[in-house]
């Protein structure tokens, strides 16, 4: 059974859906288990999947997301790794007080970047029992980066053509190349290199 549902992280209303199994009697408590999505997900893409198979498996679980994401208020499209620890930390809280969940047997799930999110919660709050990152973040800083810079170069190759000075052909009309185009400092980008990429030229 799904329930839609909201609650607070930092002042900020966050939308959610708890998963109830279906043979949960009055009075019985279940562990309970918290799913976060990743950098530019929403709960409702491929979380609820991983819900109902939790929730047949006799676990009450929630889905949500984050402050600007979705269905909940705040700063649009904004990714702010201690505000998502926050919100994280208020849906534990929020599902500990549901009359169906033992607030003693709690977990959390993270794919992506929510991967990253929950080992750090686990790690700093005591409520959590375990913890189960899927694909997680080892090296924010990095990942962000790299995430830039992939992006950088989506948008550069697929900028239209552009007048190009150079001392071989001044001012002529060029598609970006990996020399010409604004985005890159070398041969090929970085991401390129890494993965033994071959960047056509034109």
């Amino acid at each position: 059974m799904l329930k839609p549902v909201t609650f607070y992280s930092e002042g900020v209303k966050l939308a959610g859906d708890l998963f109830l199994p279906a043979d949960i009697k009055p009075g019985e408590r279940r562990a309970g288990i918290v799913l976060c999505h990743g950098y530019t997900g929403v709960r409702s893409i491929y979380l609820p999947d991983n819900a109902r198979v939790l929730a047949e498996a006799g676990y009450v679980v929630l889905t949500f997301d984050y402050k600007g994401w979705g269905d909940s208020d705040g700063a649009k499209t904004r990714l702010a790794p201690y505000s998502r620890v926050a919100d994280v930390q208020a849906a534990l809280t929020f599902m500990g007080a549901q009359p169906e969940v033992d607030a003693a047997r709690l977990g959390i799930y993270g794919t992506s970047y929510g991967g990253a999110t929950v080992v750090f919660v686990a790690a700093i709050d005591p409520r959590v029992k375990c913890v189960v990152s899927v694909v997680g973040i080892g090296n924010g800083a990095r990942w962000m980066r790299s995430v830039r810079a992939r992006m950088s170069t989506m948008i550069c190759w697929s900028a239209p053509p552009r007048t190009v000075s150079s001392a071989c052909s001044p001012g002529t009309p060029s598609l970006p190349t990996a020399t010409t185009c604004c985005c890159r400092t070398a041969s090929q980008p970085n991401w390129a290199r890494r993965r033994g990429a071959t960047i056509r030229r034109q």
